[in-house]
């Protein structure tokens, strides 16, 4: 498929301006006064891929001939992709995603970054903990919370045991608005795939557990009635390189897909792929992000919960970002 075919079938572009690009324009007028970032049921739980998740093998796109010639023995075939349009599709062992995104209730955006990427573990995960890309690592951070700490952190058990804590927290009523919890296991440098099946392996089993974990969650929240007032957001500190190594892994990277769940999210592809070809990627290989990730949180904070966070200068301000959060919910 050619690149510019590909950007109009991958794309939902927008005009809409960050002033508002986060509040939908289609809320229905009877829950519309009783409904906003102030009311206190609102909640985020942030769901951290840790190690670097590689985006390119769980956000497949099948519609680039760059994926499968830099990927001989990783890419997933077209035959397996789960697919949501001609352009991209969800790894075979994301159903459980594919259902939520056919359903109307996951928005998913491209190309996800900022300013001059950083592949270390330690500084990528402080840089979107802080949404301060600009801080120095030798000189500290300002003295501000981290948006995890903003919250409720849970960490020590398997992802399912951690969600299911977290929804018994949020029938509780306990106030807590904002939740982090993590899923490791991300940094395959080495056989994230099965040899001769790509749709097999660690990263299969990993992004499996993440599905089932997220369903189960969603169905465990709308059991208790509180659903519509939940967004889950799934990150990564980075995505991985295009090109795959020797050991049938992937190297460190940058640009990454983010999901936005819940039925608060406006459905669909959001933002610009990053693009695969060596015209559109940076001289050592890496993906070009297209959506800051501050542009994100300026929906889910501001926007979903009332708390106020850091946002890129006007100048970062990409085109073909529109909303992902809807006050419908």
């Amino acid at each position: 498929m050619k690149r510019r075919e590909f950007l109009r079938k991958s794309c939902l572009f927008s005009g809409t301006s960050l002033a508002t690009a986060f509040l939908s324009p289609d809320l229905e007028p009877s829950r519309a006064s009783s409904v906003g970032p102030d009311d206190p049921r609102r909640t985020v739980v942030f769901i951290e891929l840790a190690g670097g998740c590689d985006g390119l093998n769980m956000v497949v796109p099948h519609g680039l001939d760059d994926y499968y010639r830099q990927r001989p023995n990783l890419a997933i075939p077209p035959g397996d992709v789960v697919k949501l349009d001609h352009a991209v599709g969800f790894h075979p062992s994301l159903e459980g995603f594919r259902r939520l995104f056919d359903a109307g209730k996951m928005a998913l955006v491209q190309g996800v970054g900022y300013p001059d990427p950083n592949r270390s573990h330690f500084r990528s995960r402080k840089i979107w903990h802080t949404a301060r890309p600009e801080a120095s690592a030798e000189g500290g951070f300002p003295d501000r919370k981290r948006l995890p700490e903003l919250g409720m952190r849970l960490t020590d058990g398997a992802l399912a045991e951690n969600l299911a804590a977290i929804a018994r927290i949020i029938a509780a009523r306990k106030g807590v608005r904002v939740f982090h919890t993590s899923m490791g296991g991300f940094d395959t440098h080495a056989f994230q795939v099965v040899p001769e099946n790509p749709a097999r392996g660690i990263h299969a089993r990993l992004l499996s557990a993440l599905s089932a974990a997220v369903t189960a969650f969603l169905r465990d929240l709308t059991r208790r009635g509180r659903e519509e007032h939940v967004l889950v957001v799934i990150f990564s500190e980075f995505g991985r390189r295009l090109a795959e190594n020797g050991t049938f892994g992937t190297d460190h990277g940058t640009a990454n897909p983010m999901f936005i769940i819940g039925k608060g999210a406006v459905p669909g592809l959001h933002g610009r792929h990053p693009g695969l070809s060596r015209e559109e990627r940076t001289p050592s290989g890496d993906l070009v992000h297209t959506v800051d990730f501050r542009h994100v949180y300026a929906g889910i904070f501001p926007g979903w919960t009332g708390i106020q966070v850091p946002c890129p200068p006007a100048s970062t301000r990409g085109s073909g970002f529109g909303p992902v959060i809807s006050f419908a919910a």
